[in-house]
């Protein structure tokens, strides 16, 4: 059985519900301390996340070419599929993140982000994602495989009823998993979000 590449992950049924409405809870009082900031955001934190596995690295400019594009057109048709509500338009563009999801875990999870931004059947009028906001993008390559760690920050706005934009958000951490084929064509494989539960078990 393939294991994700975080602490170990435990917590199912109820308990993993509550993580996510918890996690969702946070970020919205975090959005609402950032909400003014100017573009891009950024955020201060005290250290670089501790629990990242061994052998990434910041980009050296020529990776950096190779590796942005692809990054960006995640996170496009990410937004995209949370503003429409539909998770479907993520997974024209990424197949393989329609197999093996297990949101406990946070694997392939993006189905569960768009249902939580999702409310009352009605998704957000809009929203931005600061892909560093946090800390620098990682890489780590392993044969034809480049794995991207992402520290972000993302935010959606809801129009109010008496006027106004309300906003909910989150930090996150993500690992992107990209196979590179024979085309130099660069598929994505799989994505793997730091829990809550894993997020307070490796902090400092």
């Amino acid at each position: 059985m393939t294991r994700g590449l975080w602490a170990a992950r435990s917590g199912r049924g109820r308990a993993a519900r509550r993580g996510r409405r918890l996690s969702l809870l946070v970020g919205l009082l975090l959005g609402l301390l950032v909400a003014c900031s100017p573009w891009p955001i950024r955020i201060s934190r005290p250290a670089a996340w501790p629990c990242l596995p061994r052998g990434f690295a910041t980009p050296a400019p020529d990776t950096w070419n190779r590796i942005m594009p692809q990054v960006r057109a995640y996170f496009y048709y990410r937004k995209q599929a949370v503003l429409r509500g539909d998770i479907r338009v993520l997974w024209e563009q990424y197949p393989a993140l329609a197999q093996g999801q297990d949101p406990t875990r946070g694997i392939n999870a993006e189905a569960d982000e768009v249902a939580a931004y999702t409310r009352d059947g009605r998704p957000p009028v809009d929203g931005q994602i600061a892909l560093t906001a946090y800390e620098p993008l990682r890489v780590r390559r392993q044969g034809d495989r480049w794995q991207v760690f992402v520290h972000g920050w993302e935010e959606y706005w809801y129009p109010r009823p008496q006027g106004g934009l309300d906003i909910s958000g989150q930090e996150f951490l993500l690992l992107l998993t990209f196979q590179e084929d024979e085309e130099g064509l660069w598929p994505l494989q799989r994505t793997d979000a730091v829990t809550l539960q894993e997020y307070h078990q490796c902090r400092p």
